[in-house]
């Protein structure tokens, strides 16, 4: 059975198969033989099919975006900037298909498709946008010289692997970023959401992206992703998924010491002390936990402790006697994505959010400002997303000594 996707809000011109890959600026017949059943969440229907990438397809996609790079990575900031605001104009131009295909391919609610799946990914470029502006990409490396100094470069070509969870803000992290540090690309996202992303691509293709800076080939991780990984034009690769396989596309960059940042798994702990709202707190952690059934990295499980990460809607609870005791709970974890802290007295608070070994502590119900780096200690993860933090991982770093003056 195939769905007629104008019943869901979609144009008419949206296939149900996606059987192209989008390379240098053209949707291309895949080379390879095998396609997967996209089917939907709610229905467990056929919704159509896609195409995986063969060997030939990821090389072409790879060629293209490093024939593309030496002109690309040139482009004044100034163009970037106006390029991805174009691209936060069409992108929220097509929120709703946008978040009607969401909603069939993931099987979310269409509230939570149009709002935080949809619009949160909306911030991603808009921030990036702003970001090159206050990021100097050629400064002095001293104080007192004129001649030495640092210079900003776009790392090259880059792999970027996202899973489905939250496909919009997890794309947009990463495609924006690539875009403002001037590095070229090719997307692997999850081969579960293929319409999804195949409305993403004509976004930035109707945002005037130039042939071969943005190319985007679908497949399993397996197979398309380990190739990627191992690809000798290949400068960077930036993952999105669980800790096996953020340690297997570690070892494939491995060998030719590629540039690598990776956001894994999750298990975030929640401390409630004493003197605050503890209803309220519960209320604010069980919906946050909860939504999204609960497929969040950076979810609160409330002082659960795992050997492994929790993804999943699971909250658990435990008591302490101490802050210190809280810390030590808190912190007995493989991972360190997030954590989260609701209490009174400032100096409680700050202690024990110093003392906590996540990349991020949400302190009395603040989220995640947008711009703001996203990335964790330990085995959630290598590197930082968002903001000029983002930036800064896709550039390499040039010390110049006897610059002209």
């Amino acid at each position: 059975m195939h769905y007629n996707l104008e019943e869901f809000g979609l144009d008419a011109s949206v296939s149900e198969d996606v059987l192209e890959a989008f390379i240098d600026g053209r949707w291309v017949r895949c080379n390879g033989a095998d396609q997967i059943d996209n089917i939907a969440p709610a229905t467990e229907q056929v919704i159509g099919r896609v195409a995986c990438a063969a060997a030939e397809d990821v090389d072409e996609a790879v060629t293209a975006a490093h024939a593309t790079f030496p002109a690309w990575s040139t482009v004044a900031v100034a163009d970037r900037v106006a390029l991805l605001e174009r691209i936060a104009e069409r992108y929220e131009a097509r929120a709703n298909d946008l978040a009607a295909a969401i909603s069939l391919e993931m099987g979310a609610p269409s509230n939570l498709a149009r709002g935080p799946l949809v619009m949160g990914g909306l911030s991603n470029p808009r921030s990036y946008a702003t970001a090159p502006r206050e990021l100097d990409f050629m400064f002095p490396a001293l104080h007192d010289s004129d001649t030495d100094l640092v210079l900003g470069e776009p790392v090259g070509v880059c792999v970027l692997v996202t899973p489905w969870s939250w496909p919009m803000n997890q794309l947009t992290l990463k495609v924006g970023v690539a875009i403002a540090a001037g590095a070229t690309m090719v997307l692997k996202p999850s081969e579960q959401l293929p319409i999804t992303y195949r409305l993403f691509s004509e976004i930035l293709d109707d945002a005037g992206v130039p042939a071969g800076v943005f190319n985007m080939i679908n497949g399993t991780g397996s197979e398309v992703s380990a190739h990627l990984a191992r690809h000798a034009l290949v400068d960077m690769v930036s993952f999105i998924g669980s800790t096996t396989a953020g340690v297997h596309v570690s070892k494939g960059a491995a060998d030719q010491i590629k540039r690598t940042t990776l956001e894994l798994g999750g298990n975030s702990p929640a401390i409630i002390l004493d003197g605050w709202e503890l209803e309220a707190s519960l209320r604010f952690l069980v919906s946050l936990g909860f939504r999204n059934s609960g497929q969040s990295c950076n979810a609160p499980s409330t002082l659960a402790v795992y050997s492994a990460e929790v993804l999943g809607p699971v909250l658990c609870l435990c008591g302490f006697e101490d802050d210190a005791e809280a810390v030590r709970l808190a912190n007995d974890t493989q991972y360190g994505l997030a954590s989260y802290v609701h209490g009174r007295a400032p100096d409680q608070v700050r202690y024990i959010t110093r003392a906590l070994r996540a990349g991020m502590v949400h302190v009395n119900g603040e989220l995640r400002a947008p711009g703001t780096p996203f990335g964790g200690y330990k085995m959630s993860g290598i590197g930082r997303e968002g903001g000029r933090w983002g930036i800064e991982e896709f550039c390499q770093t040039k010390s110049i000594s006897g610059w002209p003056t």
